[in-house]
């Protein structure tokens, strides 16, 4: 049974070499969706990065559930029942924060949509700066809450202790799935630190057109700059959008996970 099964080293290092090298094709595809994910996370933290990153994780997740599928593997948690909570517990927790994170997500594409609709209904009007005024208070309020949440990720970012346990393989699987709950954590922090703006200069960039609004030098509102803020909702608004498809499609990828996690531990 061994021999489709690994131990990998945490998830805090590099590829583990104690995946064995002749194992299951599918256990060493796991290994290398984990070893992508994890020099993907050390690089850029743009946008693009981020929709690779989710989208690297959709396949881990996917790949995960192939490989929990395998006799093997079946096998082993089948002897696990009394301990099914324990093995949940990671899913569980990373389905809450991928539906925080969808939550954010939708209330900043419709704070977003909002602001642009008031920007293109009263464009010229003296009254705009208090729809901006509002928007900035809507951002500050959802920044919060993300900031709240990557707080909470403190706990996920430490490596996972090794299970001590006497059988070899039940210990490769627990090793395999703590590695696989500890950088799916990363990747949807990078989605919280991308909205609360610690890694863009979007908002930097709103407030400097906002203060045209707040201070103007003349009589009404400087169309240049509506058009300019405008450019930069669409962007950000963009961005926001995809990331929202993209974490869709990984939170069913968890469901799927969590769902063959528990139907091989109760069966």
């Amino acid at each position: 049974m061994a021999s489709s099964l690994s131990i990998p080293k945490s998830a805090c290092h590099a590829r583990s070499n104690s995946f064995p090298a002749r194992s299951h094709p599918l256990t060493s595809s796991v290994e290398d969706h984990l070893f992508s994910l994890k020099a993907s996370e050390a690089t850029s933290s743009s946008p693009s990065s981020i929709f690779h990153q989710l989208n690297s994780l959709k396949d881990l997740h996917e790949c995960v559930c192939d490989w929990i599928h395998l006799p093997s593997v079946q096998q082993t948690l089948s002897n696990e029942k009394h301990r099914a909570d324990k093995f949940l517990d990671g899913s569980l927790r990373l389905l809450d924060i991928c539906s925080g994170a969808r939550d954010v997500l939708l209330q900043t594409n419709e704070s977003i949509q909002e602001f642009e609709s008031s920007l293109r209904r009263k464009r010229g009007e003296a009254g705009l700066p208090c729809e901006i005024g509002a928007y900035l208070t809507s951002r500050k309020k959802l920044n919060r809450i993300a900031s709240k949440c990557i707080k909470n990720f403190k706990t996920y970012e430490k490596c996972p202790a090794v299970l001590l346990d006497n059988d070899r393989d039940l210990v490769a699987i627990v090793n395999v799935v703590r590695e696989v709950e500890t950088i799916s954590f990363l990747v949807l922090k990078s989605v919280f630190s991308y909205v609360s703006g610690t890694k863009t200069i979007s908002k930097q960039r709103g407030r400097s057109l906002v203060s045209k609004f707040m201070q103007p030098k003349r009589e009404g509102i400087d169309s240049e700059a509506v058009q300019n803020l405008l450019k930069e909702l669409q962007t950000f608004g963009y961005v926001i959008q995809k990331l929202e498809n993209r974490l869709e499609s990984t939170f069913r990828c968890l469901v799927k996970t969590r769902v063959s996690l528990l139907n091989a531990l109760t069966n």
